[in-house]
Formats: C-alpha cells, structure tokens, sequence
C-alpha cells in the first residue's frame, strides 16, 4: 500500500507540475480507485488542525462534541459527493472510460491541494498573516487549485478545455454547498 501511496502522490506532483506524464503513476484499477480514498486520510490531519484552531479562536460556537460530529460528517460527505456525481455526469459526457482514471487522480491531488491551502487558512485564521495580505495568497492559492483541478480534468477525463472549467465550477460550489450546510448546523 505504501508504494501505491507514494506513487500515486509522485504522479498527483508531477500532474501540479503540468505533466500529463504523472498520470501513469495512479493505480487506475477498481482496487486502486478505492485505495484513492486514503487519501482521505492523509488530509485529515491537516482538516483537524484546522478545525482546532478555528475553535481555538472562537470561530465556532457549538459544543465540541456537535462541532466534531458535524465537521466530521462534513469531510466524509465532501470527499464523497463529488466523485458520486462525477459517475453519471461521466456518463453523460460519454466518458464513463475516463472515470476511474479521473476520480483516482483527482482524489490524490486533493492531498497535494490542501497541503498547499491547509497552512495559508490556519495562518490567516490566527493573524499570523495579516489580513490584506492573507486576501491575496487565498485568491491565489484558490487559483492555482482550480487550475490544477482544472489540468487534471483536462488530462485524466480527457475532456474539452471548457468542459474541464464546468467541473471545476462544478466541484467548488459542491464543495461551498456542503461547507456552508456544515456551518448552518453549527
């Protein structure tokens, strides 16, 4: 498992480095598309880090325990909702062959994605960067994200330019949809 983990996680960087290259290193098989989701794992440290601090600092105003539960719920729901939809929209797009492909990569990027915005939000969080300049860095750190995802969808769904940017659109209002459902609970 550990050579798959950091195989997959070589490919997800040589992707970040515009490579479609890095493609081949991604166990593309049914075994593979579910140990993608370790990744998963991989990140939650980062997530819960950042969901201390931000409790930390009084962000949030439910017990620990709701905060958790709700969070938690939250992580699992955002890392399955997207791959999910992604399988008839594959279909509709006629690229149910790309599917695997795409969700294995996308998911190992995810790891690549929030080691790069994970610390800029607990820096800005805490006012460790002050505020102006924390606006700046989130707008370009969300940039590059979506122009990787963007890559990736590119690449590995082997879809058209704007077809790709519709996913990626597609991607960060799920994820904003599940986010702020999250923080209605809270």
């Amino acid at each position: 498992m550990m050579r798959e983990v950091s195989a997959a996680l070589f490919g997800a960087l040589r992707l970040a480095q515009l490579d479609p290259g890095g493609l081949r290193f991604f166990n593309v098989s049914s075994a593979g598309f579910r140990r993608s989701f370790f990744a998963a794992v991989l990140v939650a440290p980062l997530y819960a880090i950042l969901l201390f601090v931000r409790y930390l600092m009084g962000l949030e105003a439910a017990s620990v325990p709701r905060y958790i539960a709700i969070e938690g719920i939250a992580y699992v729901i955002a890392w399955v909702a997207f791959p999910v939809a992604m399988d008839p929209i594959s279909r509709l797009l006629g690229r149910s062959d790309r599917y695997v492909p795409y969700i294995v990569a996308y998911n190992w990027a995810q790891v690549w994605q929030n080691a790069l915005y994970m610390p800029l939000a607990v820096f800005g969080i805490t006012g460790a960067i002050p505020g102006p300049v924390y606006s700046v860095l989130n707008v370009a750190a969300l940039t590059l994200i979506m122009f990787y995802g963007w890559f990736i969808a590119r690449t590995a769904f082997q879809v058209p330019a704007a077809t790709a940017a519709g996913l990626v659109v597609f991607d960060f209002l799920l994820s904003l949809f599940i986010t702020g459902f999250a923080d209605r609970l809270l």
